[in-house]
């Protein structure tokens, strides 16, 4: 799984990171800057905490943190898609496909006696 390793807050609301297969970047977040609860960054020495969390988010506080994937595909200008070639990733997200579809089956399945209507959407 790939993840942040390094990370240093900048100037101007800029993030540089390093993830573990080697991509390093800097991203502008600047955007976010006095928004919401990125109203803590109004203080630049808030900006300044940045810190990798125990589950892999870029994070300031409890409150404020951020998704590590969405910041490198920024960085790397890939796809969820692109992500997903992780062999692991795309297990996952098939058995969940295909346990949503079982469901479904069977939802249908018991509704569709009771609902005739509903036999024909299938």
């Amino acid at each position: 799984m790939i993840r942040p390793v390094e990370i240093q807050a900048r100037d101007g609301f800029r993030l540089w990171l390093k993830y573990s297969d080697g991509v390093a970047g800097e991203v502008d977040l600047s955007h976010l800057a006095g928004k919401g609860v990125f109203e803590e960054w109004s203080n630049p020495e808030n900006f300044k905490k940045v810190f990798i969390a125990d589950h892999r988010a870029i994070a300031w506080t409890e409150e404020i943190e951020l998704c590590p994937d969405a910041i490198y595909m920024e960085l790397t200008g890939k796809s969820l898609v692109g992500l997903a070639n992780d062999h692991d990733v795309m297990n996952k997200v098939n058995c969940k496909k295909q346990l949503d579809e079982q469901l479904w089956s069977q939802v249908h399945e018991a509704f569709s006696s009771h609902f005739p209507l509903l036999a024909q959407t299938k």
